[in-house]
């Protein structure tokens, strides 16, 4: 390197396997990443008392067609992707159609990038099975209520 030439801001060591055209993420979305754990432990940590399967329910013949074990994994599925945004109270709270549930899927496709089309269609299936006016609202403490009005729903 020259006299008064800058090192790169993000230097890449020359590599022979190292491919420039595959998509990679900037270092920024990882800091961010830590950012909003910090910012959602203490949320966190008030849902740690609370029994989810009250909420997140999976019952015999009441699953909308799906079996237990795909109903505990559209469970699962929901908390790994779907909380990242924003607090699973905003999901159980939400009593929706088919077709608002259709619309909500359809602003929120690209935000669960790294789900296959099929854990998709089972959180899809999931909710609509289960949060739809049909069903009783679930009750919940009123910290977790307080979730939803901090979030604006």
């Amino acid at each position: 390197m020259g006299e008064g030439a800058r090192p790169p801001l993000f230097p890449v060591a020359a590599r022979a396997d190292f491919e420039m055209d595959k998509p990679r993420l900037p270092a920024w979305v990882g800091a961010l990443a830590l950012l909003v754990l910090a910012v959602a432990a203490p949320a966190a940590r008030a849902d740690a008392d609370i029994d989810l399967t009250r909420l997140l329910w999976c019952k015999d013949g009441q699953n909308g067609g799906q079996t237990a074990a795909q109903c505990a994994e559209s469970c699962e599925l929901i908390m790994l992707n779907c909380t990242v945004c924003h607090s699973f109270v905003r999901i159980v709270k939400a009593q929706k159609t088919e077709a608002e549930w259709n619309a909500t899927f359809g602003v929120h496709r690209y935000r669960l990038a790294n789900a296959t089309a099929a854990q998709f269609a089972m959180i899809r299936q999931y909710l609509i099975a289960h949060f739809n006016p049909q069903n009783p609202k679930p009750e919940l403490p009123p910290e977790l209520v307080k979730l939803i009005t901090d979030e604006g729903l």
